[in-house]
């Protein structure tokens, strides 16, 4: 059910957050509309000039079709993928739209080389390893516990995978590379409005809104408000919930040299924590039953809110010369009353213990980082250089834990309602600080007239954590613990161009990540820094003239420290002493002919552990199949003319057999989905439905959740 006063406190805070961290902008907007009604008549303006290269694709901007050639997330600055010496995927806002994904667990899926995340915890696993999420470009600020707003998309324009260590730019992230998410920004030539409302045959309902355009007649000031509400169940029973979400963004030009963009979102997610299947250790399986079966109550709850603001400031101050100085800050709250654990299927084969939790966590994040740009010669080596700083503090204050004893529940025939008065057994709680900076320099060096080019970084980071903690506050005080390290990080990359549409590159790249501030390992145990470093060769081709793109590339990383879910408690860590994933990856998107778009891959990936104490050498990373691949095509043509379009889409997705513990005992099984789309467009109006798991497949998605069965979406959308 939606309530109206979460929903009016979100917009509340929402502008609070405007005002507290850009207070320039409501007089921004109150002078812009001044201004507008004032001079109703239009004028000539004389608009700075561009410099627009190839098809005029901006790194930042808009997409047409599924073929990306540009990207930020790499190198910090505007530069042709085929010139970046390291695999990198991008998901564009119509590949997304054509398959009506809506949050970045169903998105990031589309790269065979991503998996795992579970639209709650979303530790995704890129190349076998973690990967640290951004928000353009910036850590996102989600709490210790949950990250169910980063999944939301309604104010993404792309996602960007930059795969493999990437700490010469990002700082502490993990080895297995980046996930950014690039957001929409204003638009001036508008405005331009939409309004959308989809309908999933499980029972899931979703409402979204996007609002662009100036902001006063002379087209410097611009806005856009994105937004969604989500509400009703999805198959898993119980699941009944609800989301709020809204993302305002500004952007203004004082000169033609610089640049203001200010991003605010808020959200507000109450859903329960789905906890998936129980394990039976006797039979050493994940137990076959009903997709939508449930072994939490009724009465379980968890809510979240998450609020967050970035203001950057872009400013050339040559043509040669330019600059990005950016704040961000970040608040994520959770509550949760219900089911903490499953525990093992009994040796009757039907009775499952079940744990308990009373959780309240709350996370707050700040950062700086700021970087100089400097176009240059020497002789006939063409340099562009970026050298760069950043500061971040997080702080979890308070987490606090309490854990309680509940009646089992059978796992064939659940009855619900039947649960004992709780009691509690422990309560872990912590209060903890962790702050880090990092510098940073890096070249890309071109010779021949850019046919061999050399990129070149390092960084030195720094991380000091400090926190108190009660491994049980209910029988032991708390104690206070701290952690510091440091390390310098080097990168090295080479792209030779035999031809101006084909690159051949291999690079060496390293990364550093450090603990999180709460003992992921247990009460008082902090993990030891992650190092990782990964070699990469491959090839990347332009074809079909320059509308269809290819990446092919080998690699292996190395990963010392990982730290992995214990199989004898998942809401806690072990870390084992070196993992390796070495692969091969193939990936194509692009045009085929005028219509026909084609997004697709595959990867073989072999993870597993090389040198542990505890865990058998050889044994498979968790969530990571050794065969990946998924192939999407669509097709779209007018019917009397432009204004009425039919579009119609297909694919097929595929994860080989995947292990849910680090000792390889609960195999998740293999599976292959067939999905399909039609669309059509009438003027502004586009309607779709979408056909996913054609062929009912039953699959375990991730952890143990079972995935959805046979699921029809229709959507509606009106532009104005």
């Amino acid at each position: 059910m939606v309530h109206r006063e979460v929903w009016t406190s979100l917009v509340s805070k929402t502008v609070l957050c405007i005002l507290q961290v850009s207070p320039g902008i409501a007089t921004v907007l109150l002078a812009g509309a001044a201004a507008a009604q004032e001079q109703p008549a239009p004028l000539a303006i004389e608009l700075p000039q561009l410099n627009v290269t190839g098809t005029g694709e901006s790194a930042f901007g808009p997409i047409q079709g599924y073929r990306t050639t540009r990207s930020s997330t790499a190198t910090r600055t505007d530069t042709p993928i085929r010139d970046v010496p390291q695999g990198i995927t991008v998901l564009p806002r119509e590949l997304l739209d054509d398959q009506r994904i809506t949050s970045l667990l169903e998105a990031v899926r589309l790269s065979p080389s991503v998996n795992g995340g579970d639209g709650y915890f979303a530790n995704f696993f890129v190349r076998g390893f973690e990967a640290t999420q951004l928000l353009n470009g910036a850590p996102r600020p989600f709490g210790i516990v949950s990250n169910r707003l980063g999944n939301e998309l309604v104010n993404v324009e792309r996602i960007e995978i930059l795969k493999g260590p990437s700490s010469i730019l990002y700082g502490t992230v993990a080895p297995g590379g980046v996930i950014n998410r690039v957001t929409r920004r204003p638009l001036l030539d508008g405005p331009h409005h939409s309004l959308t409302g989809q309908v999933r045959s499980d029972g899931l309902y979703r409402t979204e809104f996007d609002t662009t355009g100036p902001i006063g007649s002379e087209r410097s000031f611009g806005y856009r408000i994105t937004g969604a509400i989500e509400a009703g169940r999805t198959y898993r029973d119980l699941s009944e919930g609800e989301r709020y979400f809204i993302a305002p963004s500004f952007s203004w030009q004082p000169s033609a040299a610089t640049r203001v963009f200010a991003d605010f979102s808020a959200g507000y997610d109450n859903r329960l924590l789905d906890r998936g299947l129980p394990l039976d250790p006797i039979r050493r399986r994940i137990p076959r039953v009903s997709r939508d079966r449930s072994y939490q109550e009724p009465s379980d709850r968890s809510r979240f809110e998450e609020y967050s603001a970035q203001l950057r400031v872009e400013h050339d101050f040559t043509s040669q010369l330019s600059g990005q100085l950016r704040l961000d800050w970040g608040r994520s709250r959770e509550e949760r009353n219900g089911l903490h654990q499953l525990g093992n299927v009994g040796a009757n084969g039907r009775t499952v213990a079940r744990t308990y939790s009373l959780l309240d966590s709350r996370t707050d994040s700040y950062g700086v980082d700021g970087f100089l740009a400097w176009r240059f010669e020497t002789g006939p080596v063409a340099h562009r250089l970026v050298v760069g700083a950043d500061a971040r503090t997080v702080r979890g204050n308070p987490f606090i834990n309490t854990f309680f004893t509940a009646s089992p529940i059978d796992l064939l025939a659940p009855v619900y309602g039947n649960v004992a008065p709780p009691r509690a057994t422990s309560a872990f709680a912590t209060d903890y600080e962790t702050r880090s900076y990092g510098l940073y320099a890096q070249d890309q060096l071109s010779l021949f007239n850019d046919r061999l080019m050399l990129l070149l970084g390092a960084r030195f980071d720094n991380y000091d954590i400090e926190a108190l903690e009660s491994a049980d506050i209910l029988v032991s005080p708390a104690i206070s613990r701290r952690d510091r390290a440091s390390r310098i990080s080097p990168q090295f990359g080479l792209v030779y161009k035999p031809l101006p549409e084909v690159s051949l590159y291999a690079s060496y790249s390293e990364s550093f990540r450090a603990p999180t501030g709460s003992s992921s390992l247990g009460p008082g145990l902090f993990p030891r820094p992650e190092a990782g470093e990964q070699m990469e060769a491959g090839v990347k081709a332009d074809l079909l003239e320059d509308r269809l793109s290819a990446t092919l590339a080998v690699f292996q990383i190395t990963k010392q420290n990982i730290v992995t879910a214990n199989p004898a408690d998942p809401n806690f860590s072990i870390q084992v002493g070196e993992a390796r994933s070495r692969g091969v990856e193939f990936e194509l998107n692009g045009r085929l002919a005028p219509g026909w778009n084609v997004f697709g891959g595959v990867a073989w990936t072999d993870a597993e552990v090389t040198s542990d104490t505890r865990l058998r050498t050889g044994a498979r990373l968790p969530e990571v199949p050794r065969f990946a691949a998924n192939l999407w095509s669509s097709y779209e043509f007018a019917l009397r003319d432009e204004r009425q379009r039919l579009g119609l889409g297909g694919g097929v997705f595929h994860r080989g057999n995947r292990y849910f513990d680090a000792a390889n005992i609960y195999a998740q099984g293999d599976y292959t989905l067939f999905n399909l789309a039609a669309w059509w467009r009438f003027g502004p109006v586009l309607a779709s439905f979408n056909l996913n798991n054609l062929l009912n497949e039953y699959y375990i998605s991730e952890r143990t959740v079972p995935g959805a069965g046979r699921t029809l979406i229709g959507r509606v959308t009106v532009s104005f």
